[in-house]
C-alpha cells in the first residue's frame, strides 16, 4: 500500500489496530511490504531506517540524474514527510520542483529539502 507514512507509534498503533480486531492481517501486510526496501530500476530504497535512526534515508545526489533523484523521492514519500538530498544542483531542484511545491533548494549548502507537515514550533539552538 504506498502512500503510508509510518514511525514507531504509527507502528504501535498499526498492530494495535490488528490486535483490537479493527484492521486485517492483510492490511498490515499491504503497509509493512515496503519495508525495509524497496528495490525500484536504479535504487534500494532504505523505508526502514527512520524506525532504526529516527531519520529516513538521505538522498546523495552527485552523480545521479535529476529522474533518478525524482523516482528516489516519490519512493521515499510513501513512507516519509522529510526529504533531504545533499550534493544537488539547481538543475535538479526545477525538475522535482513542479512534484513538490514544498521543496526547498539551499544554493550554499547544495541541499534539496521537502517537508510535507512542517512542525508548529522550530525547534531552537544552533545545528553543527
Amino acid at each position: 500500500m504506498r502512500g503510508v507514512k509510518i514511525d514507531k507509534i504509527q507502528l504501535r498503533h498499526l498492530l494495535d489496530e490488528f490486535k483490537g480486531g479493527k484492521i486485517t492481517s492483510e492490511k498490515v501486510e499491504d503497509v509493512l511490504s515496503l519495508f525495509p526496501y524497496e528495490d525500484i530500476v536504479h535504487t534500494k530504497v532504505d523505508h526502514h531506517r527512520s524506525l532504526r535512526k529516527g531519520f529516513p534515508e538521505v538522498i546523495y545526489g552527485k552523480g545521479k540524474s535529476a529522474n533518478q533523484i525524482l523516482d528516489i523521492i516519490k519512493a521515499l514519500t510513501a513512507t516519509t514527510d522529510k526529504i533531504l538530498v545533499t550534493k544537488a544542483s539547481c538543475e535538479v531542484f526545477k525538475k522535482i520542483e513542479p512534484y513538490f511545491n514544498e521543496a526547498n533548494f539551499d544554493e550554499m549548502a547544495k541541499t534539496i529539502t521537502i517537508n510535507k507537515n512542517p512542525s508548529k514550533a522550530p525547534l531552537k539552538g544552533v545545528s553543527i
